[in-house]
Formats: structure tokens, sequence, C-alpha cells
């Protein structure tokens, strides 16, 4: 699924070494604070058609905070929770997947707290076959529901946005955004299909390092000599971050 991406306030987006990647950094927002940085994309009646047969949600996020206690608060990751929608976010200091299934809603939660500067991955399904809701954390199934019926639409379709790194702010439609995201986001994948617990353990696979030793693996077998990035690309020259080179996974600081 595409759609055309706008920003609220001025979120910025810098190469992460550690992921060796453009990632979208929320660090400076405070933590469940409103009208802060991030982005959005209209939901329209369209949109909502394709996920009414079952979706899934994807997310590569590192969550941080002032102090070391974990914050209570909610936010969203990826948001549009009001009066109907879903949300991807935190709820009483666990990671959430949540969507309104005949007016009432489902909650898959994580099983255990948050991780202060942790790269995790998530993913949330809704299966309206199965009838029911999962959350995901890092490619381990935390929490299944029962969640039967029909997706909820907000009543205000085309004025409606989907907030990244914060959720819709209710009362007001499709103009600013709540409960912010404070952290890091390297990527957001919104699928118009209910995918199963073993796709969601491959995709947590492709997002982390633990895929790098099969990368290094599969090109010293076709190209014994090369660097190539965690994507398992060819590049010219290796800079900062985490590359494969002649084989072996080298971090260049």
């Amino acid at each position: 699924m595409a759609n055309e991406i706008a920003n609220f306030g001025e979120p910025s987006v810098l190469l992460d070494s550690e992921v060796n990647m453009n990632i979208f950094d929320e660090t400076a927002n405070a933590w469940g604070g409103n009208q802060l940085n991030s982005y959005c994309f209209d939901m329209t009646g369209d949109l909502w058609d394709k996920l009414s047969d079952g979706f899934s949600v994807e997310a590569y996020v590192c969550p941080t905070w002032e102090g070391d206690d974990v914050p209570t608060g909610w936010c969203g990751v990826l948001g549009l929770a009001q009066n109907g929608g879903f949300l991807l976010g935190v709820s009483s200091q666990k990671w959430l997947f949540q969507a309104s299934i005949n007016g009432t809603w489902a909650n898959g939660r994580g099983d255990k707290n948050l991780e202060k500067d942790k790269w995790t991955h998530l993913v949330g399904v809704w299966n309206k076959t199965a009838g029911t809701l999962a959350m995901y954390v890092d490619g381990n199934l935390t929490g299944l529901v029962t969640a039967s019926g029909e997706l909820t639409v907000p009543q205000v379709v085309d004025d409606t946005k989907c907030y990244i790194g914060a959720d819709m702010k209710g009362g007001v439609p499709g103009t600013e955004p709540e409960a912010s995201f404070q952290g890091k986001i390297a990527f957001i994948r919104l699928y118009d299909v209910a995918m199963p617990g073993a796709a969601a353990t491959e995709l947590y696979r492709r997002a982390t390092a633990t895929a790098l030793d099969e990368i290094a693996a599969e090109k010293s077998q076709t190209s014994p000599v090369g660097i190539y990035n965690i994507m398992g690309q060819r590049v010219q020259k290796a800079q900062h971050g985490i590359f494969i080179i002649d084989g072996k996974k080298v971090l260049l600081k």
C-alpha cells in the first residue's frame, strides 16, 4: 500500500550507524506529547476498504525517554485510533497493537516492559477470517485475543490522517497529532493482508542484524571478494555502519 506522506512540525531523517539506514528521529519529542514532530498520510475510504478483510502492521523502532523508569503514558508508533481505527504503539509500559472491531477495542500486548534504547521489531495482525488479533515482538507471539466482526472505521472517513510517530488527536479529525512517540523509527509498513505467524518471524529475521551472517554466507559463495551493506547490496566503499567485507561482518565507526 502506498500513499503520499506529509509532515507535521519539523520531523528529521538521519543515517543511523547502528542499523545502517536512514531513520525517522523522534528523540527530541516528549513521550506522549501533543502536536509534536511526526509524519502522516490520508486514510480515505478506499484505503479502509483494503483493510476490511484483515491487515498487518510492521515497524522497527528504538524507544527512548528521560530517566531510568519506563514511561507509563501511551503513545503511537502508527496511529489512527479515534472512534474506530487502529494503533500500533505503547500502553502501560508495554508494546500495544489494537483495532476497533464492532466498536470494541481488541488489544494485543507485549509480554514485558519496553527496553530503553533497544531496537525492537513489531508486527500487529488482525485476521478477520480467524477472528483474532495478534501482537508479535521480535518475532515472538506475545498477545493473541479474539477479535470477531468488522473493522470499525472512524466516522469522518475522508478527513482522517494516520500518523507515523503519534496518534490522531480525538475530536479534531485529521488536523493534528497527539500521544507522540519518543525514539527512532527505521520503517513502518502497512499490509492489506493478515500475515501468518511464520511471516512475522521471517520479517523480524530480515529486519535485524541476525541476518548479517546469512548474507555474508550467501555472498561468499557467489562472490568471495566484495563489500556489501546489511541489505545485501554491493557498494563501492564502506563508510560508517555495519558492512559485509569479504564475507565477514565489520562495524566501521
